[in-house]
């Protein structure tokens, strides 16, 4: 069933969350959203593979409060975009599509993982998506060096 009213675009919701976790007054998500680029100049630092360890350590590096913006590609179904917040004890998934907190990491079916900022540490591997000549999404696991990133 297609839905009559708008639905909002995670980007969106993601960069009305961060302005809120600023100190912003709260604006609505929308149905359109600001591209990955626009994504990056909002959070000050381009997106860049990273793990979940990797990730979590760095928001707890950084202390209580500390937030990062974080897009999944999953193998099968779109990507999603989300914060992570590090709120002094536990980092936390916040997704403001569903306007609550999911459990940390994103686990289901996740095969790659984009956060702002350089990593630490960055991924031994990643897996990115590329086309079979039929069109048919395929999954390929590499280091980033080969990769070209």
């Amino acid at each position: 069933m297609i839905s009559e009213t708008p639905i909002n675009h995670a980007a969106s919701a993601v960069a009305a969350m961060v302005g809120v976790l600023r100190g912003e007054p709260v604006r609505p998500a929308t149905p359109a959203g600001p591209s990955e680029q626009e994504l990056a100049e909002l959070i000050g630092a381009p997106f860049q593979p990273t793990t979940p360890d990797e990730l979590a350590e760095r928001l707890r590096a950084r202390g209580k409060g500390a937030y990062s913006i974080l897009g999944i590609d999953r193998a099968h179904g779109p990507g999603q975009w989300y914060v992570t917040f590090f709120d002094g004890s536990d980092v936390m998934l916040l997704d403001p599509i569903v306007n609550g907190a999911a459990d940390w990491p994103p686990a289901a079916d996740v095969v790659g993982w984009w956060a702002d900022g350089e990593p630490t540490k960055p991924p031994a591997t990643i897996v990115l998506e590329a086309r079979s000549r039929h069109g048919r999404r395929v999954w390929l696991r590499t280091t980033p060096q080969r990769a070209g990133l």
